[in-house]
């Protein structure tokens, strides 16, 4: 048996064995005793020294954290079969692979808080469903995809939320990507023989009609939201294109009123009596284009000035009674509560009823006003996506620019000409009358 030799090319976790690279992982068992894990590459190790150390460094960084992500894995496996001495892998239950799924996901902190709440509901409906046809204990190798498809397509659209609504095929969709990347992790584990959702089509979405404030109706409901409770919240988000959590998670330290910016790095939601921001919940930003400086114009800093002059007013006045749970938020009424997301929302509703007697919801008071009227005086589409932080113009372009209807009428009329002939009858009568004036 060949030995393992100590490297001399001066690469940490790295030895040579039968004239090989090997990447090697010293650790700790269960038991505290010191193992050690090594790897043979197909790098000869007289070449580390011939150009080849970097490829070494990068093969090695890829091994040992492939190495601890599948013993986190197994750690998890051995922890659930000891908490449960039925809990085998290969034997698990449905429930019980989608509950050690779940719980594989939060230790790599894949889910957010909203996310992981969300699932846990749905455990629920599955588990009811289970319960209904008496097969609670059915084994994730009994799952077929003829399983997976009675449940979305005849179960889940026939459910009926507390709303009295039946689900959307958004919500469906939201199932399928709790339920299938669970049993494609059992999959891949070699836990199940087959993946049962390969077949598996996902509902298709109908858009909702988006409607957005013309652009006499957005400056009338701007000039009335002065002064109003909450206004000027809802001012904000409509100079910004802000959505709702964004608008509730400015933060005061954020508003830099001398070089005119705010920085759009939190946010902050409201889920079973708990708000949750994005200093708890590291996921809970959409994506990377979401966070960023965005300018504050004249009307806006007085805007966001007069707000910050009201909480110093009531804190001096309230002294002790004053809120101070949220005093780095900038949405905040007098006493210092910060304002909840559904009262938001109604307010906004209520001013666009009194001021405009039409009714629009806060998200198309703000985000999709603000992007159709940029999208109507002819500002690119990209920088629409930038100002709205989207992370594909892809977005900017599907949402936003079908709004604005009369954007189109110029082309219209011109392929109406071309093709009707139009075109060259005006210009053979142009031509004539200047004919006749030179004559």
């Amino acid at each position: 048996m060949a030995t393992q030799k100590q490297n001399n090319f001066g690469i940490k976790n790295t030895a040579i064995k039968n004239g090989k690279v090997c990447i090697v992982v010293n650790y700790y068992d269960d038991n505290g005793k010191r193992k050690q894990f090594c790897k043979t590459t197909d790098i000869p190790a007289k070449d580390v020294g011939r150009g080849r150390k970097k490829e070494v460094e990068k093969l090695r960084d890829e091994i040992v954290e492939q190495f601890y992500k599948d013993k986190e894995e197994k750690d998890l496996i051995k922890k659930m079969s000891k908490e449960n001495p039925f809990y085998q892998y290969k034997e698990m239950t449905f429930l019980e692979l989608l509950n050690a799924y779940l719980d594989y996901k939060q230790s790599r902190n894949k889910h957010t808080i909203l996310t992981r709440d969300n699932y846990l509901n749905f455990l629920n409906v599955i588990k009811q469903y289970l319960l209904t046809n008496n097969i609670e204990n059915i084994k994730m190798k009994d799952i077929t995809t003829d399983f997976l498809e009675n449940f979305y397509s005849n179960y889940l659209p026939k459910r009926v939320t507390n709303k009295g609504t039946t689900l959307s095929a958004n919500t469906i969709i939201h199932y399928m990507n709790f339920i299938n990347p669970a049993l494609q992790w059992a999959y891949k584990k070699d836990w199940i023989e087959k993946d049962p959702t390969k077949t598996i089509e996902k509902p298709q979405i109908i858009q909702k009609e988006r409607n957005a404030l013309s652009k006499d109706e957005a400056v009338k409901l701007f000039k009335y939201l002065d002064d109003k409770e909450m206004g000027f919240a809802i001012q904000i988000g409509m100079m910004l294109g802000l959505r709702r959590s964004e608008i509730l998670g400015i933060k005061t330290n954020a508003i830099d009123l001398i070089n005119n910016n705010v920085a759009i790095h939190d946010k902050l939601l409201y889920k079973s009596g708990l708000y949750i921001t994005s200093e708890n919940d590291t996921k809970s930003n959409k994506n990377n284009e979401s966070k960023g400086l965005m300018p504050l114009m004249t009307v806006l800093n007085s805007i966001i000035s007069k707000q910050l002059a009201r909480i110093e007013y009531n804190k001096s006045v309230l002294g002790s009674h004053y809120n101070k749970e949220f005093e780095d938020y900038l949405c905040v009424d007098n006493e210092g509560n910060i304002y909840k997301p559904d009262r938001l929302t109604r307010t906004a509703e209520r001013y666009a009823k009194e001021c405009l007697g039409k009714k629009y919801i806060l998200h198309e008071i703000c985000r999709h006003t603000c992007a159709t009227l940029l999208v109507s005086d002819d500002t690119t589409l990209s920088e629409v996506q930038h100002f709205l932080r989207h992370s594909s113009i892809n977005t900017t372009s599907a949402f936003y620019t079908h709004l604005a209807f009369s954007d189109r009428i110029p082309s219209a009329n011109k392929i109406e000409e071309i093709l009707t002939g139009k075109k060259e009858q005006q210009k053979s009568e142009e031509e004539k009358i200047e004919k006749t004036e030179r004559n």
